[in-house]
């Protein structure tokens, strides 16, 4: 009889064993390109979306954007080679470029007191041209790269998770959705640029987003990345870092934009365009958005 219920109890011990591993299989499967999480702060919505793993074409097939001519021949510059890029971890990208009320609420600056730090505000009297939009749901702008930075921190510690700028590659790859074209789409209608802004910026997710359920990853703000401006390497790459102190960054100082803004034309909004700034100023073209870089629930 005992051998009996011997028997019984590793047989159940092994079915349970067998459950455990079932549900902790389903828990860690893929979860949908643009899955949609929101985190409340301050009773302001932070939405995400989910970008899965992948391998795509980070860079320009464009070869005016990856030449100069040099004595009459056209000369590689390395900043826009085409390399395959993997990312073997998934992440969650902010769905929007970061709020003025995200940013106040966290931070307890607003963009007038922001563009009075930068110098932009040493011209008072010009103070309605250098701040095109002070309103709770525009994009948030006059930040530089430290500050950003900072926000991340602090917004990490109110979420309890780790919260980062993207790093390029991670921002490239969210942009594409997996489309390999120069647009994830048709830029009239999924960004704010040169030709369509009448100047100003706009509050954040008016246009359509693309495939993965991100807005403005086109136009409004061009948006900080963790990167120092740098060339790209030839190879593949699988899961490159911020890379913040690369070999061969254009001078350490300078950090990657990327997206465009409401005055940027049509070509430089492009989803493999980089920008490139130093990163202690603050201007009325920069913003950025955020990443939680772990899987979280």
């Amino acid at each position: 009889m005992k051998k009996h219920l011997l028997l019984l109890c590793i047989l159940c011990l092994g079915v349970l064993s067998l459950f455990r591993t079932d549900v902790s299989a389903e828990e860690g499967t893929a979860q949908e390109a643009g899955k949609r999480m929101v985190k409340t702060v301050d009773g302001i919505e932070y939405a995400f979306r989910w970008c899965p793993p992948g391998t795509f074409i980070m860079g320009s097939q464009q070869v005016e954007d990856d030449y100069i001519e040099y004595d009459g021949e056209l000369e590689d510059t390395g900043y826009y080679t085409p390399h395959q890029v993997t990312l073997t971890r998934g992440f969650w990208i902010l769905e929007t470029e970061v709020t003025q009320e995200m940013w106040e609420s966290i931070m307890g600056t607003n963009v007038e007191e922001q563009w009075a730090k930068s110098f932009y505000g040493r011209f008072p009297k010009e103070k309605d041209r250098w701040l095109p939009a002070i309103e709770p749901r525009f994009p948030m702008y006059y930040v530089n790269h430290e500050e950003c930075r900072n926000f991340c921190w602090k917004l990490s510690w109110r979420l309890e998770m780790e919260v980062k700028l993207p790093t390029e590659a991670q921002w490239e790859y969210a942009c594409r959705a997996g489309t390999t074209e120069e647009f994830a789409g048709i830029l009239d209608s999924m960004g704010w640029y040169a030709l369509n802004s009448k100047e100003m910026l706009h509050h954040v997710g008016q246009k359509k987003p693309n495939a993965w359920g991100l807005c403005d990853m086109y136009g409004n703000v061009w948006e900080w990345c963790s990167d120092k401006y740098r060339k790209y390497p030839d190879e593949h790459v699988t899961d490159p870092e911020d890379l913040s102190s690369a070999a061969g960054a254009w001078f350490d100082g300078f950090r990657v934009t990327r997206g465009g803004g409401w005055k940027t034309d049509a070509e430089y909004c492009r989803s493999a365009i980089r920008g490139e700034m130093k990163q202690e100023l603050r201007n009325c073209f920069t913003g950025f958005r955020v990443v939680l870089p772990a899987p979280v629930q």
